[in-house]
């Protein structure tokens, strides 16, 4: 871009959306683009590709978000926060590619479907949320010795959030909570508001025969009992329902 220097350096940070915006806060600052840009987990070096090991800074990353808002939208804005949730190790340094074209180009950016971040941008963000509404109907609810409701899944993508905020409203006089296996982290629902919170603090004990395992057995033997062999799909089933997805769906 135009005054702009790329540079042979890869910034890595701590892997927190705050650190990738104080990226891009410097990035800005110093009309600097790097090489890469990569999460220290990610990160491996190379004879080629030296690394700057950015320090997260919560005031410049609010002063990203602010400028995004007030010079491009809310839609840019949403779409970094549900790319940076995305598992692409590409991720980081889509996010700021696509940043760096949406501050010159201004509201309309996201129109601009020639370029190629804004079509990478919008191709992760559909890859999270369409993982998101899968698990909608994925997802299984059971009943712990203390009445709570609580599901766990396993996902590629940290759809947590997209899974909380549905589910605080289809069941809003439940209290539940939801289990990401993966990420251990927990979603937590009062019947008024839900919080996320680290899952080492708990421990979660299930009903043993309980009514509603009873009501589980009935329903596995129902999904056998109406299930035509001769017509089985497997291929058609795995389509809309990936295999990796059963494990935590007892009609499978």
């Amino acid at each position: 871009m135009h005054h702009w220097a790329t540079i042979d350096y890869t910034y890595v940070y701590d892997g927190s959306m705050e650190g990738l915006l104080t990226i891009a806060y410097k990035c800005f600052t110093d009309k600097k683009i790097p090489n890469k840009v990569s999460m220290e987990n990610d990160y491996v070096g190379n004879l080629f590709n030296k690394p700057l090991y950015i320090k997260t800074d919560l005031n410049e990353s609010l002063q990203v978000i602010e400028a995004i808002r007030n010079k491009i939208s809310d839609l840019t804005l949403y779409y970094v926060y549900t790319a940076f949730l995305s598992d692409d190790k590409n991720k980081s340094d889509t996010i700021i590619r696509y940043l760096i074209y949406a501050f010159k180009h201004g509201k309309n950016i996201n129109y601009m479907k020639s370029l190629d971040y804004v079509i990478e941008i919008q191709r992760i963000c559909k890859n999270v949320t369409g993982e998101a509404h899968r698990f909608y109907g994925f997802l299984r609810f059971k009943e712990l010795s203390n009445h709570i409701l609580y599901a766990e899944y396993e996902s590629d993508n940290d759809i947590l959030e997209f899974l909380a905020e549905h589910f605080a409203d289809r069941f809003k006089k439940e209290i539940w909570m939801i289990y990401d296996l993966k990420r251990s982290q927990i979603a937590l629902y009062d019947k008024s508001q839900y919080n996320i919170v680290d899952a080492s603090d708990f421990n979660i004990s299930l009903v043993k025969e309980s009514r509603e395992d009873q009501y589980l057995k009935l329903w596995k033997d129902y999904c056998k009992n109406i299930s035509i062999k001769e017509r089985e799909n497997r291929r058609c089933q795995m389509h809309f329902m990936p295999k990796k997805y059963w494990k935590h769906m007892p009609e499978t």
